[in-house]
Parts: C-alpha cells; sequence; structure tokens
C-alpha cells in the first residue's frame, strides 16, 4: 500500500514537471503570459471568456468550476447552458462581477486588456493565455488542468495529445499534398507561416503553398491561388457541406474540376487553439491520405 501511494505521488509529480508547473515548498503554481504566478487547485469560480478556453476547461473535466462563459462559447452542448457574460472583444464587465468568480481566464490576443486590467482592479484575478503554436496550446491546456485541480487521468489525457504531436512532428516528410487552407472565403486569406494551422498541415504530412510568405495570413487572389497549383483547398464554412460559391467556384472552374479538391470545414474546430485542432488534424491526415 506504501508503495502504491510513492508511485502515485511520483507521478503526479512527474506529470506536473513534465507540464511545465513549477513546484517548490509544497505549493504547486503556474505562470500566465505576463509572469504572473497562480496557485494550482485554488479557484472554484471561474468565468472563461473565450470559446477555446471554455472548450479547455471541459476538456479537463473543470465545467463544474464554471460561472460564465461568452455568447460564442457553443461547445460542447452543455456550454450554451452556462450563464453569458457578453462577447470576446465586448465584455459585460458587471455581469461578470456579480458572478463572483474568483477567477477570470482570458486571451492576450482576444480580449481588449482594458477588461482585464478593470477586472484586476475590481480584486479579480485574471489568468491570460496566448498560445500561438501546438505545443503552446498543450502548454495552455496543462496550466488550466493544474488551475482548476486536475486529476492525474486529465494529466494523462493530455500527455496522450502531446505523444501525438510528437510523433507526427518527427515524421514530417514534407513531401505530400499541396494545401491552401483558407481561414476567411470572402476575401480569401490563408493561413501561413507561423500559425498553428500550418503545423496541422505539416504534421499531417501537407504541404502549406503559402508557407513562404512573408505574413502569417496572406489574403490572396484567384490569379494568385491558380498559380501556387494546390491539390487541396480547405475552406471554413459556419454552414458547413460543400463550398461552391464565388471566388472558390471560379477557380474550381478555371482549373477544371478534379484538378483541385475544395473541402469545406467547420471553423470552430480548426480555428479554436483547444483541444478539438487534434481532431481537426486527424481530419486533415486521413483526407490528405486519400489524395496521395
Amino acid at each position: 500500500m506504501t508503495g502504491l501511494k510513492y508511485i502515485s505521488w511520483f507521478n503526479v509529480l512527474s506529470l506536473c514537471l513534465f507540464a511545465g508547473v513549477a513546484y517548490a515548498g509544497g505549493d504547486t503554481h503556474v505562470v500566465d503570459v505576463r509572469g504572473r504566478t497562480f496557485r494550482c487547485g485554488n479557484y472554484y469560480r471561474i468565468v472563461s471568456l473565450a470559446p477555446n478556453i471554455t472548450e479547455i476547461l471541459f476538456f479537463v473535466k473543470a465545467q463544474g468550476l464554471l460561472k460564465g462563459v461568452t455568447r460564442f462559447c457553443n461547445y460542447p452542448e452543455e456550454a450554451k447552458k452556462i450563464e453569458k457574460v457578453g462577447g470576446i472583444s465586448d465584455v459585460d464587465v458587471e455581469k461578470i462581477i456579480s458572478l463572483e468568480p474568483d477567477l477570470i481566464i482570458a486571451t492576450k490576443d482576444g480580449n481588449p486588456r482594458r477588461v482585464v486590467d478593470f477586472l484586476e482592479a475590481a480584486s479579480i484575478p485574471s489568468f491570460v493565455i496566448n498560445p500561438r503554436n501546438i505545443e503552446e496550446i498543450i502548454d495552455s491546456m496543462e496550466k488550466i488542468a493544474c488551475l482548476t485541480g486536475g486529476s492525474i487521468d486529465v494529466f494523462g489525457k493530455i500527455e496522450s495529445i502531446r505523444g501525438e504531436f510528437m510523433l507526427r512532428r518527427r515524421r514530417e516528410s514534407g513531401g505530400g499534398p499541396r494545401v491552401l487552407f483558407l481561414v476567411s472565403r470572402s476575401p480569401m486569406i490563408a493561413a501561413g507561416k507561423d500559425t498553428f494551422i500550418n503545423e496541422m498541415i505539416l504534421f499531417s504530412g501537407g504541404i502549406n503553398v503559402v508557407e513562404d510568405f512573408d505574413i502569417s495570413y496572406p489574403r490572396l487572389g484567384v490569379e494568385i491561388i491558380l498559380s501556387l497549383s494546390p491539390d487541396i483547398i480547405f475552406a471554413v464554412t459556419s454552414m458547413g457541406g460543400e463550398v461552391g460559391d464565388g471566388q472558390l467556384k471560379r477557380i474550381r472552374d478555371i482549373a477544371g474540376r478534379g484538378r483541385i479538391q475544395i473541402i469545406a470545414v467547420d471553423p470552430d474546430i480548426y480555428t479554436r487553439p483547444g483541444p478539438r485542432l487534434f481532431q481537426g488534424m486527424r481530419e486533415i491526415e486521413e483526407i490528405l491520405d486519400r489524395t496521395r
């Protein structure tokens, strides 16, 4: 029995250390992107200010601590039933204060800094994340799991994702189908370098045709896209189903049907830096495998 207890605590410590979680003096804590330190397992009333944060909180089984979410937090289905605190940029701070949270979790790029500053002035701590690539997404998941007192099972799930990610990165070949991923169809804006979508394409065995562009999200015209000769165009659509509109239809008509596959994808899965990205990566890989 003693041995089992030792193994259990050893595993917890190992997971925390592997998660980048500081462990000192008996206290476990994590640091947000601003360098501020928060004690883990010390929060019981949390408000999420972004859909990806809400999805992470459900993934780490901390949904019972959620007292408020944005009106864009639509996954999983249970998130729709949680009290709404406005949008991402138009946060209702009075509503948040009325919910008496002991922690806000916000995003650096999505939520206005003045909102976070105001809430902290009202004595509500704010943990801020800013994941810009897949490693940082996993890191954010680990930190939120630690903040919410995540179990060994939760850290194990995150470790499984990390293992899958590391395996994909090692087998990256760079010689697969040529891919263009449009995060916007009108105007047509692609995911380029320094984006987690670029990593999803590379680690699924594809070549991102705009990876060498100078900016992360280049705006493209029909002629440029045709000159890039993609084999597959992924295009986000909020309606689902086939993408057959405007400029994309023109691209397909000019290139000739069958030469370029145009595939509609759910933006909620592919553009939110949270746990469903890994589902998106598996779907991309399956599509690329069918194209080889």
